[in-house]
C-alpha cells in the first residue's frame, strides 16, 4: 500500500520592504502530488458537463500535456456541495487515499468556468498566486491564464 505524505504550505502575501509598501507578486507554489502519473480521470455530479469538459481541455491546451483524460487510477471529483465550501469562498479541494489510490475531491458552490479551472489546479498540485492574471488568484478569475513557469512545473513533473 502506498502511503501520502502531504505538506501543508502556507503562503501569504509579501510585502517590501520599501515605504510605499508596494505588494510583491509570487507564482503559485507547485507541489508534485501525482507520484503514478497522469492524465487524471475527471467525473462531477454537473447535469451539462460542458464546463467541466472546456475547463479539463483548457488545462490540457495551455501545458501540451495530456493532464485530464478517462482511464486511470488517480480522479478527481467534482461535486456542487455549498455545506462543504466555506461562506466566503466559492470552492475547495482536499485530497483523500482510497484503496491505494489518491484522490481529489472538489466542492464547489457553482459551475463557473473560471472556479473549476482555479480547483484542477489545485488538484494538480498548485497554491494560490497573487498575480493578478493568473488562475490561481484567489478570487478564480474566469480570464485567468497560468505562468511559463507553471507550465514548466508540470512539463518537468510529468515528461
Amino acid at each position: 500500500m502506498k502511503k501520502f505524505i502531504f505538506l501543508l504550505f502556507l503562503v501569504g502575501c509579501g510585502y517590501s520592504h520599501s515605504e510605499d509598501l508596494t505588494p510583491i507578486t509570487y507564482e503559485p507554489l507547485y507541489i508534485s502530488l501525482w507520484h503514478d502519473g497522469i492524465p487524471l480521470f475527471v467525473s462531477s455530479d454537473a447535469s451539462d458537463p460542458t464546463i467541466v469538459v472546456t475547463a479539463t481541455k483548457w488545462w490540457n491546451d495551455q501545458t501540451g500535456l495530456e493532464l485530464f483524460n478517462s482511464g486511470t487510477s488517480n480522479k478527481v471529483y467534482i461535486v456542487k456541495d455549498s455545506s462543504k465550501v466555506a461562506e466566503d469562498k466559492e470552492g475547495i479541494s482536499e485530497f483523500i487515499s482510497e484503496n491505494g489510490n489518491l484522490i481529489c475531491k472538489i466542492f464547489v458552490t457553482s459551475y463557473r468556468i473560471g472556479l473549476i479551472k482555479h480547483e484542477l489546479g489545485h488538484c494538480l498540485g498548485f497554491q494560490h498566486s497573487s498575480n493578478s492574471d493568473n488562475i490561481m488568484l484567489p478570487e478564480a478569475p474566469d480570464y485567468g491564464t497560468i505562468s511559463q513557469q507553471m507550465i514548466l512545473d508540470l512539463q518537468t513533473d510529468f515528461k
